[in-house]
């Protein structure tokens, strides 16, 4: 009688583990990204990331990473990283904009304003990383605390 009990539930948990999906294969089939970050003490999530791929002149591949809310062209946060690349700052040209005021990399009066990453992963579809500092805003003269900052997307870039 045990082994009876003991084969239906073998029998049982084999479907259950069958039936399920592999959400991440789905989730790598259909672009999806979001950024998230706490700007001038203001929580931010941005729900609509574009990834493009540029070759440069060396033929070293990159990717240009623009996030912003519901693709609104006002607001965004944008950078840049080689692909493939992992590690401490490697994502540069970090650009934050709101209401069209561009706030970015800067030297002022001895002092540099730049944004601290760390890429975890970087791959052919899937990008994630962490974000926080500080840029400043030339039109306004006034600096932009960015912390806590998440990024992460899955892609299917054109061949």
């Amino acid at each position: 009688m045990k082994k009876i009990y003991f084969l239906v539930f073998a029998i049982i948990i084999g479907l259950t583990a069958s039936s399920c999906s592999d959400e991440t294969t789905e989730l790598l089939n259909t672009p999806y990204g979001e950024m998230t970050f706490i700007v001038n003490d203001v929580q931010k999530v941005y729900n609509n990331v574009q990834v493009t791929e540029k070759v440069g002149s060396t033929g070293q591949r990159y990717l240009n990473v623009v996030g912003s809310n519901n693709g609104v062209p006002g607001e965004y946060i944008a950078f840049r990283i080689n692909k493939y690349e992992t590690g401490a700052n490697r994502a540069t040209r970090w650009a934050y904009s709101q209401d069209s005021n561009l706030a970015i990399r800067k030297q002022v009066d001895g002092e540099e304003y730049d944004i601290d990453s760390n890429t975890l992963l970087n791959s052919d579809n899937r990008l994630r990383g962490t974000f926080s500092g500080q840029l400043y805003n030339e039109y306004s003269n006034i600096v932009v605390t960015i912390e806590a900052g998440e990024f992460t997307y899955n892609y299917n870039l054109p061949e």
